[in-house]
């Protein structure tokens, strides 16, 4: 589209070239950022001691762990 002639070539143009420059800024996107935004979302994080157990938030996790934790029956 981009090397048509005449009056519709220029419309066209315009339109290519603004494609091809958001394609080529979505290739370098999903090559460089997005997999170390995605390393940074799947790392293990250490269980905070700080503060964070405490009050109801803290409640809350302790009684959620207790409830989720997958026990044997013996």
């Amino acid at each position: 589209m981009t090397f048509f002639g005449g009056s519709v070539g220029a419309i066209y143009r315009q339109f290519a070239v603004t494609l091809i420059v958001t394609i080529l800024f979505s290739v370098l996107m999903a090559l460089t950022l997005t997999p170390a935004l995605c390393a940074t979302a799947v790392k293990k994080f250490s269980r905070p001691r700080n503060g964070a157990d405490q009050g109801f938030l803290g409640w809350f996790n302790r009684f959620f762990s207790r409830t989720t934790s997958v026990t044997s029956p013996e």
